[in-house]
């Protein structure tokens, strides 16, 4: 017997635990299909003469059912496929960002700076909150790769932290945004390791965002400016 502590509750209460199990299902799935496969291609291959008239029906028929399985489940990838993408705006890419230029032209400008002009893996502080999921919450960190502070909030949950952790984490952030402190702003950050503060679209419409702190120049030092400001904290003795 194996118990999961899912941190879910209330109606979606065990679907992390099904989640789990779910996926590494398929593992095992696709070793009893390989095995599957080589033993039908053997028996296919065995000389039609050795087999009785049973044998040969039987054949037929199983041959018929797995062809018509195999088909009628092809149907829903296709049709699904082309149900999602017909009303996209935009042609097919393998760039990941090209939805940006026409969500939000500001975002994309500054993403691209990020990912030509800052090495290694500083702290990014960006928006996220409670229904963050599956929303365009954390679309730095997921585009530069650079780490952020908390992401998807359900999905932190989701893969073991613990619940009161990713709430002071997301307290955390609103705090760094919103508070007028310099102090209480630098001593978060500092408890991050936080190296850079985006403030784009999402963040002002998120947080009360209390720029002004962060255009102390003692302290922070803007690296780019446009409908995003991306300020760097300086090293300071």
């Amino acid at each position: 017997m194996v118990f999961l502590d899912d941190p879910i509750e209330g109606k979606f209460a065990r679907m992390n635990t099904v989640f789990k199990f779910y996926m590494h299902l398929w593992i095992f799935l696709s070793i009893a299909a390989s095995y599957s496969f080589y033993e039908l291609s053997f028996r296919y291959s065995e000389n039609p003469q050795n087999r009785t008239l049973l044998k040969r029906f039987v054949k037929k028929t199983w041959t018929a059912v797995l062809v018509l399985l195999v088909v009628s489940c092809s149907i829903f990838p296709l049709v699904s496929t082309v149900t999602r993408i017909k009303d996209m705006n935009t042609s097919p890419t393998l760039d990941g960002m090209e939805y940006m230029k026409k969500l939000d032209m500001g975002d994309y400008n500054a993403i691209q700076w990020m990912q030509e002009n800052i090495g290694g893996s500083p702290v990014v502080l960006e928006a996220s909150d409670e229904n963050s999921s599956y929303t365009y919450a954390c679309r730095v960190s997921a585009n530069t790769g650079l780490p952020a502070v908390i992401g998807w909030a359900r999905h932190e949950r989701f893969w073991g932290r613990d619940r009161s952790e990713v709430r002071k984490r997301m307290e955390d952030v609103s705090s760094i945004y919103s508070t007028g402190s310099e102090e209480e702003t630098l001593e978060l950050m500092k408890k991050y390791n936080i190296s850079y503060v985006y403030i784009g679209s999402l963040e002002r419409q998120t947080y009360h965002v209390s720029q002004n702190k962060f255009e102390n120049k003692t302290y922070f030092e803007p690296v780019y400016r446009g409908s995003v400001t991306i300020y760097k904290l300086k090293e300071v003795s």
